[in-house]
């Protein structure tokens, strides 16, 4: 299981929560809670691969021009 830091920020009523070893991966929210919830569903969507992997490709044994 990876384990990330999630920094946490803000005032009653606004909260941020940033993991810095995500590049663009935050949330925020009016509770603590809540921004921790919101991190982590983006935490999630951002280890998700952005297109599926394409199938290698197969060449000829033997080529000719």
């Amino acid at each position: 299981m990876t384990r990330y830091v999630a920094l946490v920020d803000g005032k009653p009523g606004a909260f941020g929560v940033v993991i810095p070893d995500c590049t663009g991966c935050y949330g925020m929210g009016d509770t603590i809670e809540e921004a921790l919830d919101n991190a982590a569903e983006g935490l999630r969507d951002w280890r998700r691969p952005s297109r599926p992997r394409a199938a290698p490709r197969r060449f000829p044994a033997r080529w000719t021009p």
